[in-house]
């Protein structure tokens, strides 16, 4: 026996590969949808009391940016600002401290401060703001992020559980539609 004349119908296993992709890359894509769709059904959000423990006043945003998108974080505070936090915190890099305090200026944004650091780094703007923070609560939240009506009280929610000392969000992400097959995923 020559094994290549054994008859075998089977396709070569470079000729299955692209298939297996695709087959995986599908799998994958739809656990996370169905995941996604059971986690939206079956968890509840914690309900927000008459009369909480803290407040939106007794909250303060840190919103580190590289300050690349003006328009997008103007938007972004203005969201975060209607949900009446205490302070908003924005911290940039030095260069950028006079022109993110023009764009707060231009758009009348009250209890908004604007800080700087020499150097561009999450952890060091984090750590910037907190040493000014006075409030109970703070939160943490990016330059690109849109919180709908209500986001705050929800969040805090949480808070009316002594047990609790930490919380995260699902976060929305406003997407640029390019048109392209990168959109699907």
């Amino acid at each position: 026996g020559n094994p290549s004349s054994s008859g075998s119908s089977l396709p070569p296993m470079t000729s299955l590969l692209p298939i297996l992709v695709l087959v995986l890359a599908i799998l994958i894509r739809y656990t996370r949808l169905f995941v996604g769709v059971w986690a939206n059904l079956t968890v509840k959000p914690f309900p927000v009391a008459s009369s909480p423990t803290f407040p939106s006043k007794e909250v303060t945003v840190v919103i580190p940016t590289t300050f690349k998108t003006p328009e997008e974080l103007a938007q972004c505070i203005e969201c975060i600002q209607s949900e009446g936090p205490k302070e908003i915190f924005v911290v940039t890099g030095d260069a950028n401290v006079s022109a993110a305090r023009s764009l707060c200026d231009a758009h009348s944004f009250k209890n908004v401060k604007v800080l700087g650091v020499a150097k561009l780094n999450k952890r060091t703007q984090l750590l910037t703001a907190l040493d000014q923070v006075t409030t109970p609560l703070t939160v943490f939240a990016d330059d690109d992020v849109f919180w709908p009506q209500g986001y705050l009280p929800q969040l805090t929610a949480i808070f009316e559980s002594p047990s609790v000392g930490a919380g995260g969000t699902c976060q929305r992400v406003r997407r640029n539609t390019s048109g392209t097959t990168t959109d699907f995923w």
